[in-house]
């Protein structure tokens, strides 16, 4: 195990001062390694033994005793310690706080990483590190493209699972003869639309500290970090919002040619409502006036704008969002900040009075918001803007000579996080413009964040 640097983020409901070791007692589980971090706070609380099992052996291996500095308050913790393949190495051990999830990040020499996962019992020496495994998987997961679920429970030791399954709305079912492959970390499962056969679904644990289970057979995945239940015997429809899984919501276009101009419009995605009636083969196909009116030419009708909402093509979903930087906004302040950072990328009041009027009710409520706007235009994209392009590519015809689609990504947040300001451009308009803007609320994506010590002004 040659580690470089190990950062550990912890989760905090309250801000507690650094010399407060409670949140270190934890143990820290590489679920693909199955090795294994255990720290165990001492008196005085300026030390912490921490101790490493390599997932092979029943033991733990006491890697000395660290010294834990908390001279500088403003600084974040920091610790030493000697790893046991080569104790004359000195590595460092850095910790940041984190709001949401948990876990210890190890970079090797050569930049690869890997990460430990914190699991909910505190450090204890005794326990078997075999059976930890089954400790991280005691949870549901939920596909919230289809509503299906998957509740896996361990028997101890982790060598036997438990795993059923609802459709989302049936009652939680056993499934017979599910297999365990501890070196895949994958299970194979019985196939409950073809009993016949059996699945295997995998974990997946990305750099951003998202997990899940994936199914390369179906395309399926089923995020672990939302639903946070643990009991079969609980109604599967009751896990799920009122407002359901939220994927694409509400982008509108919105056409300004230099003259009253013939246009089609094709979004290739898979939409679940339309207004004006969308037609699968041709798309819209609209006369579009220079004041941003439309006329349907199935209909006849006037329209301000088009408007689609859809979903996340099979074996895509939120995993392709990248959430290291934007903005965190108080819920209640959420209206304002979207009213300045639109108006600055160029919109006019009348299309983001439009988006925010939509979209304010919807988070308002929430402590906090994480705000990051994926950005596609002809001029500047950034990596959310091309795999939001990826997921719903538009199509226009004639070409517009200035394309702009703005899709929010929003994530609630208990707390307020330190997030890197994204960088936004300014929207110029020349020629035949099109203009879109959408949205969507993000349900099991966990971010790789620290979360803020500083109380905001």
């Amino acid at each position: 195990m040659n580690r470089l640097v190990i950062i550990a983020l912890f989760s905090l409901s309250t801000q507690i001062g650094f010399a407060q070791l409670e949140p270190l007692e934890a143990t820290w589980l590489d679920v693909k390694t199955k090795e294994t971090l255990l720290f165990k706070p001492e008196m005085p609380e300026k030390n912490t033994r921490v101790y490493y099992n390599n997932g092979k052996t029943s033991t733990y291996t006491l890697l000395k005793i660290l010294t834990y500095n908390t001279l500088n308050p403003d600084s974040l913790p920091t610790f030493k310690v000697h790893f046991p393949n080569n104790p004359s190495k000195i590595y460092t051990i850095t910790c940041y706080i984190m709001q949401m999830g948990e876990h210890i990040e190890c970079e090797n020499p050569d930049g690869t990483k890997q990460h430990f996962n914190r699991l909910s019992q505190k450090a204890d020496i005794t326990t078997a590190p075999e059976t930890l495994i089954g400790n991280y998987f005691d949870n549901t997961f939920v596909n919230i493209n289809t509503n299906e679920m998957l509740l896996i429970k361990p028997i101890v030791p982790a060598k036997t699972y438990l795993i059923y399954y609802s459709d989302g709305e049936k009652k939680f079912e056993l499934l017979q003869n599910v297999e365990y492959d501890p070196n895949r970390i994958a299970f194979k499962v019985p196939n409950w639309k073809n009993p016949k056969e059996k699945i295997v679904f995998e974990m997946n644990l990305t750099d951003y500290g998202f997990f899940g289970l994936d199914c390369k057979a179906t395309g399926a995945h089923f995020c672990g970090e939302f639903l946070e239940n643990k009991d079969p015997n609980v109604a599967p429809k009751t896990l799920i919002p009122e407002e359901g899984w939220t994927g694409f919501g509400k982008p509108v276009i919105y056409l300004y040619p230099t003259q009253k101009q013939e246009v089609k419009v094709k979004i290739h995605i898979p939409l679940t409502v339309t207004y004006p009636e969308y037609d699968d083969k041709k798309g819209w196909e609209v006369v579009a006036y220079q004041d941003g009116r439309i006329e349907n030419k199935r209909d006849g009708m006037e329209y301000s704008y088009l408007f689609w909402e859809g979903n996340y093509h099979s074996g895509e979903g939120e995993r392709g969002w990248k959430l290291d930087s934007g903005f965190v906004v108080e819920g209640n302040k959420s209206a304002t900040f979207l009213q300045q950072q639109l108006r600055a990328l160029g919109l006019t009041p009348k299309e983001y009075n439009e988006l925010i009027v939509y979209w304010f009710p919807l988070i308002k409520n929430n402590p906090y918001n994480l705000v990051h706007f994926a950005i596609s235009s002809d001029k500047f994209t950034n990596e959310n803007g091309a795999y939001y392009e990826k997921m719903a590519n538009l199509e226009i015809s004639p070409k517009p000579h200035t394309s702009f689609r703005i899709f929010i990504l929003f994530k609630r947040l208990e707390n307020d996080i330190v997030l890197p300001q994204q960088y936004l451009p300014v929207l110029k308009r020349e020629g035949f413009t099109v203009v879109e803007w959408g949205g969507t609320i993000l349900h099991c994506f966990n971010t790789k964040l620290t979360e803020n010590k500083l109380n905001r002004k």
